[in-house]
């Protein structure tokens, strides 16, 4: 058996991958999985935070509208100092919390948020029953109490 015989019977083989060669792709396509699942949690925790924060600026801005064009809240004028509940899925205020809440990182879930204007114009929201005094949630996301007569 000459070199031509012996390489051209080599290339005609038909056999597939082996068993060693299938174990490994296994394992890499293992890896990059256990690698990859952390990350992918990490940004949808990011994520949920992020929409939590979007619903706090969008609460302070529909309190804030309410409070300078003295819109109704439901059949009543917007009053100082009085709880409301945002809306976030229809973006407004309204008097009685929303049935399923919308929060959606951990520390909110299934909460609303809760917000009122006080006497000398300040912005207190809060998630849950009852706007927090001092505008801060225990994660530190909620990080303004600005007046509503601020240009921020």
């Amino acid at each position: 058996m000459n070199l031509k015989q012996k390489l051209s019977r080599k290339l005609k083989k038909t056999g597939g991958f082996t068993l060693i060669e299938m174990l490994i792709v296994v394992a890499i396509i293992a890896i990059l999985i256990a690698v990859s699942i952390p990350l992918v949690s990490g940004a949808l925790d990011k994520a949920r935070k992020a929409t939590d924060a979007a619903n706090e600026r969008a609460a302070k801005a529909a309190a804030v509208i309410a409070y300078m064009t003295e819109e109704k809240i439901g059949d009543v004028a917007f009053a100082i100092d009085t709880t409301y509940y945002y809306d976030a899925v229809n973006g407004n205020l309204v008097k009685t919390a929303p049935a399923n809440g919308y929060g959606q990182c951990s520390n909110h879930k299934g909460k609303s948020i809760a917000v009122s204007i006080g006497s000398n114009g300040d912005v207190k929201l809060g998630w849950g029953t009852t706007p927090d005094n001092t505008g801060l949630d225990s994660t530190g996301l909620m990080t303004t109490t600005a007046s509503a007569d601020d240009d921020t």
